[in-house]
This record gives structure tokens, C-alpha cells and sequence, in this order.
């Protein structure tokens, strides 16, 4: 996976990758990826400009010609190769994702296995795939229904988890038959085309999987002009609640169907017969994991009040074994974790654990607070940082209403011993999964994972991952004493 090298800075340039190959590389369009550990360029990109993206989109429109007329096994087959090729270069794969988005190497570790789980899971429902045949109620007519790829695909897919979630995203398109367009993230764009590398090498023929990025001046004009490509047929986001927005009025306005999965601030409910010891555990490290940059991270802390002394007890005692986080991708990121912790305190929300200020120099200090009010940001801004607040409520009414007052509903747990309460106050709170005696980052690679609310719609993972990208088409065939028109 050698990429060109700029002679200036001795940096590896990532290109453009479309129809299979490196396009030529302009200097003017060259941008730094910049470690926020060591405050250096650790790579460089090729920025894409808007007729670029439009060449993309074009290439996709043809290579999807051929593709979506491929069976089902030689796309299976392509994933599990795939899948194979990113456990057999876990090594490099990792590396690049450390240096770029200062991740721990087990972090990285986890993203490299649980993506090749991904892809293996994903392969087995390749041929699934069906349509049926509804009653139809017109005599002497017949009627079935087929399932058809939707068309080229736009892929959006953030740094946080760079490799799993790109390669979920781009192949639950890819397995139901449609040519990808694949945006990486700016912040890892190193990470991102090593795994379309992965995917070209695994037989992906040309054209069909297509990677570009765009610095953040140009970001808007590019995604504009792929989203209004007459090509593009659905488009597929996972990112933050303010870009969705943008992203869902474009789709909007070209009416394009999109697919999101977006930020959260999940909740984590605690009943007075919870294992408190195990929750306070399980809560900590669910805030605190990668920083805080995970979209499923345990931002709230719901208890009712018979418990809550003795949960704040334990959930403190555990987070000050933690004095170090890990590290935000960027200076940005760290500080409006940072921010959004000191202006709660400032107007009076207390930090039982860390508080206000950093660690170092891109890594905000690991935080727990409580007296945290409605008019304070933290209280339903996503932090993306390592930090989440306790409120104390009365009762069950009360911690599903509180669980409910969030703009965000992607995940939440419910700490409690019983199945039947579990069931009975998950089926009320407005998320899209939610688990007992977990934490709130979880999911299961069979099962949908998926939003509610302001944070987004449509599901991934297994059949429903690829469902997203067919469309089912309905045959209605009339045999000669078949009824016509309106009679």
C-alpha cells in the first residue's frame, strides 16, 4: 500500500482513489494531517475539488452497469477475502490509525478484529436477498415482488472508529449490489484508503469502490456535488447531529434518500436493585473509553434517589483509578470536551471527579458531574469527550422522562435485576437499542443497530445493513382473462 512521497516534506501523499487507480496528484490541493500529539503533519491528502467528485460519481454510475448483475456468492466471496486481508495487515492497518487519530494500539486492535467480524457476518446474508409473491386479488393476474440494488451509493464515514465503520458502511452497499462513492474523513485519510485498498485487493473490480476526501473549505461544494449527481441514488452518513442536519436538508433538496446514524447521548438508567458495584464499573469505563469519541459513549447517568449515594460513592471510586483518557484526534475536539465541562461548572454544576482543564495538551481531563441543569450546554450537547453527568430522579416515571428530554436517541442500559421491569421501561425510552446490565456502547452483529430522533434513522448490521440499499419492485402479471384498466 505504498502511496506517492512529496519530495518537500518527505510525507506520504494520500491521492484520490477512482475506476481503480491514483489519480494525478496537484500540489496547490496537497493538506496536512496533523497529529494533535505531537502537533505535526503526519501525512498529506490530495483535496478533492467538485468535478472530481462529479468524475466519481460517473465512473460508479458505469461500474454499477456490471455489478449489480453479479451473483450473490462472488460478492460473498469478495468480503471474506476482505475480510482475511485486514486481519493479515492488522499490524500496518493499526499503526496508521494511531499516528493519525491517536487512538491506543487496543483500541485500533478491537477496530481491526470487530471489522473483520463485521464483513464475515455481513458475507452470510450475501444471499438472503428475496423477494415474495403477495396474494393478488385480480383474477387471472399473478404477483411477486423482486429486490433490486438502489443504484450508486454516497458513503460518509467518521475517524473516530475509522476502519469498522467504514467498512460496515461500504459493505452493506457493496453486498446488495451497488457501486460506492466512498468520502473518507479528512482527519484519517491514511486509515481510510488502506481499507479500500483492502477491498480493491480483495476483487472489488474497478470503478465500483471509489475514495476521495475534501478539506473542510471545500467539503460543502464537493458533498453538494455528489449528492445532486444524477448517479447517486441514496446516500449514507455517520457523523455528528449538526452535519447530518446539513447533510439530510441536501438530500432534501435533491430528494435523495439518506441513511443516518448520528451522535447521541446515551443514557445510563440505574434502579435500586442494580448491582451498583457492576454498574458504577461498567458506566466509568462506557464514559470514558477512547476519550469519549464514540457516538454510544455513557453521557448521562440516571439513578433514583434509594441508591444514589452509594452508586456516586462506587462510580467515583472508579474513576479516579483513570487519570488518563487517551487522547482527542485534534486540539478542536479536546477543547470543546473541555469547554462545555467548564462552562457547567462555571454556572454551577460540581465535578465530583477531574473537572475543567486537560491532562495534556490534547487529552481533556477525565470528568464526573452532578447539579448539572437544563441551561447548561453539557446537558444535551454531545461532549465527544471523557466525561458524563449524574442526575438523581425519584422514580421509574421520572428516569424515563428524563431519559426522553434528549434531542438524541441512539442508545441507553438499564441497570436492574429485573427482565420484566427491564423490558417494560426499555420499550418506553425513545432510542434504537438499549441493554440490560450493560454498557451503553454495545450491539450485536446480528441484531440492527440504529437511532431514534436526532439521531438519525435507518438500520445497520446483518440482512437489515443491506435491506438499506434495495429498493423492491413490484411485478404484476396478467394472464389473458385478466381485468383491464378500471372496469
Amino acid at each position: 500500500m505504498a502511496f506517492p512521497t512529496d519530495k518537500e516534506t518527505n510525507l506520504e501523499i494520500v491521492p484520490l482513489f477512482i475506476n481503480g487507480k491514483y489519480q494525478p496528484i496537484a500540489s496547490s490541493q496537497l493538506r496536512p494531517v496533523i497529529s494533535s500529539r505531537s502537533a505535526k503533519p503526519v501525512y498529506l491528502y490530495h483535496s478533492a475539488t467538485a468535478s472530481e467528485a462529479e468524475y466519481a460519481c460517473d465512473v460508479a454510475w458505469t461500474s454499477f452497469q456490471t455489478w449489480k448483475k453479479t451473483n450473490s456468492w462472488t460478492r460473498r466471496d469478495i468480503i471474506l477475502r476482505a475480510a482475511d486481508l485486514a486481519l493479515e495487515r492488522a499490524t500496518e492497518l493499526i499503526a496508521i490509525q494511531v499516528s493519525e487519530t491517536n487512538c491506543t494500539e487496543e483500541f485500533a486492535r478491537f477496530n481491526i478484529e470487530f471489522f473483520s467480524k463485521i464483513l464475515r457476518e455481513l458475507a452470510s446474508r450475501a444471499s438472503s436477498i428475496q423477494g415474495h409473491t403477495p396474494q393478488a386479488q385480480t383474477p387471472d393476474t399473478f404477483a411477486l415482488t423482486i429486490k433490486q440494488p438502489v443504484g450508486p451509493v454516497l458513503v460518509m464515514s467518521p475517524w473516530n472508529s475509522p476502519n469498522l465503520l467504514a467498512a460496515r458502511a461500504i459493505a452493506c452497499p457493496l453486498l446488495a449490489g451497488c457501486s460506492v462513492v466512498f468520502k473518507a474523513s479528512e482527519m484519517s485519510p491514511r486509515t481510510h484508503h488502506a481499507l479500500v485498498q483492502i477491498f480493491h485487493d480483495a476483487g472489488i473490480p474497478a470503478g465500483v469502490l471509489n475514495a476521495l476526501q475534501a478539506d473542510r473549505e471545500v467539503a460543502a461544494e464537493v458533498t453538494e456535488a455528489i449528492i445532486a449527481h444524477r448517479a447517486i441514488k441514496k446516500v449514507e452518513f455517520t457523523g455528528s447531529n449538526a452535519v447530518g442536519s446539513s447533510i439530510g436538508q441536501l438530500c432534501m433538496k435533491y430528494l435523495k434518500p439518506i441513511f443516518m446514524e448520528l451522535g447521541g447521548k446515551s443514557p445510563a438508567i440505574v434502579l435500586e436493585d442494580a448491582n451498583l458495584e457492576r454498574a458504577a464499573s461498567l458506566i466509568v469505563r462506557g464514559a470514558f473509553l477512547h476519550h469519549g469519541q464514540i457516538c454510544v459513549s455513557t453521557e448521562r447517568v440516571i439513578v433514583v434517589e434509594a441508591v444514589a449515594e452509594k452508586l456516586i460513592t462506587f462510580i467515583t471510586k472508579e474513576a479516579e483509578k483513570i487519570q488518563h483518557a487517551g487522547s482527542a484526534v485534534s486540539d478542536r475536539i479536546a477543547s470543546h470536551a473541555e469547554e462545555l465541562v467548564a462552562e457547567a461548572v462555571a454556572k454551577g454544576a460540581k465535578a465530583i471527579v477531574g473537572g475543567p482543564g486537560y491532562v495534556d495538551t490534547n487529552a481533556a481531563r477525565p470528568t464526573i458531574l452532578v447539579n448539572v441543569t437544563p441551561h447548561m450546554k453539557i446537558y444535551d450537547e454531545e461532549s465527544f469527550g471523557p466525561s458524563c453527568s449524574i442526575y438523581i430522579v425519584k422514580d421509574e416515571e421520572e428516569t424515563v422522562e428524563l431519559a426522553n428530554s434528549s434531542k438524541y436517541g441512539l442508545s441507553a442500559s438499564i441497570h436492574t435485576e429485573d427482565m420484566l421491569r427491564f423490558i417494560r421501561l426499555a420499550s418506553e425510552i425513545e432510542v434504537g437499542q438499549v441493554g440490560m446490565n450493560t454498557m451503553t456502547l454495545f450491539e450485536e452483529l446480528t441484531a440492527p443497530l440504529g437511532g431514534a430522533k436526532g439521531s438519525g434513522w435507518g438500520r445497520c448490521n446483518g440482512s437489515y445493513g443491506i435491506e438499506e440499499f434495495l429498493v423492491e419492485k413490484f411485478l404484476n402479471i396478467a394472464g389473458p382473462q385478466a381485468a383491464l384498466g378500471f372496469n
